[in-house]
């Protein structure tokens, strides 16, 4: 049970995984379930869309980070892993959000799973980010309303910008770059 990483809410993590005989990973679940950090009620249960990668994900309970409270906010991040669970204001509404990890890739770390916060409290899969960010933003700009991802490739360096329209409530990849590193 997660209970600094957010004002309202408290997270509890449960993983499943199903090994064949000879220890390799056949299936796995990940559920998160959020309570009312003062009624203590569950509000929401989440059934986390994940691949089968998830290996070493969700063994150490203390990769967890919340940019709302500041636990964790500055630990490392080494290739690109910000922990199993980050909770952020990540579409600048004032409200709390999270990213889960739903999974590696090969070559760029941990592929996140968005989900925003509505109105009433509960909290809906972004789609969109899930699919074209994957990955947890290497820069949050809630004055420009951005989320820039950075990453390394093989001697090439990606820069994705992630802009967020609060009237249309809708993000569009605002502009990508690449350039070769040495």
């Amino acid at each position: 049970m997660h209970t600094n990483l957010s004002h309202h809410f408290n997270y509890q993590i449960s993983v499943s995984r199903t090994l064949d005989k000879d220890s390799v990973l056949t299936n796995a679940k990940i559920v998160l379930r959020i309570y009312d950090k003062h009624s203590k009620k569950l509000v929401q249960k989440i059934d986390v869309e994940n691949s089968n990668s998830i290996y070493d994900a969700f063994k150490d309970c203390t990769k967890v980070r919340s940019y709302i409270t500041g636990y964790r906010k500055n630990a490392e991040a080494d290739d690109c892993d910000y922990g199993d669970l980050i909770v952020a204001d990540l579409n600048f509404d004032g409200r709390e959000d999270f990213v889960i990890n739903g999974g590696y890739s090969a070559d760029a770390g941990p592929n996140y799973i968005f989900y925003f916060q509505d109105k009433p409290g509960h909290f809906k899969l972004s789609h969109f980010l899930s699919d074209r960010m994957a990955s947890f933003p290497t820069y949050i700009d809630a004055k420009q309303k951005t989320l820039v991802q950075v990453y390394v490739l093989g001697r090439h360096q990606y820069t994705k910008t992630f802009k967020y329209n609060v009237h249309t409530r809708k993000w569009r990849l605002a502009k990508w770059t690449e350039k070769k590193v040495l």
